[in-house]
C-alpha cells in the first residue's frame, strides 16, 4: 500500500507549525514562508508513491512530529506534560484507580517517577491525598477545586480543536487506525 502525495491536513499543519516554532533557532529562517513549509514537509515527510517502505517511514515520522507537538503543548507556566497527564488521569479515572500505582501503570512509568509527579501536584494544591476508608494504609488522590480550575485551561484542548477540523468519518478512521498502531507498539 502506498500513500498518495497530498497536502497535509490542518492537524498536521498545526503540529508542524508548533514544532517549527520550537525549532526556529536550529533552522534559522523565516518560518512563515510557505516555501519553507513545502520544503520541510517534503523533506521530513517523504511520501513516495513508488516506495511503500519510504511512505510508511514518512508516516511514522509524521506521527512522531504530531506526538512531539502535542507533548510540547504541555509545557506551560507552572506545569509540565507529566503533571498535565496526571491531572487528566485523576479527573477521568475510576475511584479504585486513583492511586500513585494506578497512575504509574497508566503512564507506563515507575512508581517513583509517578510519586514525584503527584507530590509536585499536591504541593501546588492541585491534588489532595484522601485516606481510604476501607484500608487506612492506602491513600487515594483527588483533584482539588484549584486542580479542576486548572484543567479548564488544559493545553490538550488545542489538539482537540485541531481534531475538530476533521470530519466525523476522518476522526473515526484516525481513532481506529491510531488504536491499531498503539496496540502493535504495546506488543513490541
Amino acid at each position: 500500500m502506498t500513500l498518495p502525495l497530498a497536502s497535509p491536513p490542518v492537524l498536521v499543519k498545526v503540529a508542524i507549525k508548533r514544532f517549527l516554532i520550537s525549532s526556529y533557532a536550529h533552522y534559522g529562517c523565516n518560518l512563515t514562508s510557505s516555501r519553507f513549509y513545502i520544503f520541510y514537509i517534503r523533506r521530513v515527510f517523504p511520501y513516495v508513491r513508488s516506495d511503500t517502505k519510504e511512505s510508511t517511514r514518512g508516516l511514522a515520522r509524521l506521527i512522531e512530529q504530531v506526538g512531539k507537538a502535542a507533548y510540547n503543548l504541555g509545557y506551560t507556566p507552572g506545569l509540565n506534560p507529566a503533571q498535565w497527564a496526571a491531572l487528566r488521569y485523576f479527573d477521568e479515572t475510576t475511584h479504585e484507580r486513583q492511586t500513585v500505582t494506578g497512575f504509574a501503570q497508566f503512564q507506563g512509568t515507575t512508581k517513583g517517577t509517578a510519586s514525584q509527579t503527584v507530590a509536585a501536584l499536591v504541593r501546588k494544591g492541585h491534588l489532595r491525598r484522601v485516606a481510604d476508608k476501607q484500608d487506612r494504609r492506602m491513600h487515594r488522590l483527588a483533584l482539588t477545586d484549584e486542580g479542576t480550575a486548572v484543567l479548564k485551561n488544559d493545553p490538550l484542548q488545542e489538539l482537540s480543536r485541531a481534531l475538530e477540523t476533521l470530519s466525523d468519518d476522518e476522526r473515526w478512521s484516525l481513532a481506529i487506525n491510531m488504536e491499531k498502531i498503539l496496540r502493535q507498539l504495546l506488543k513490541a
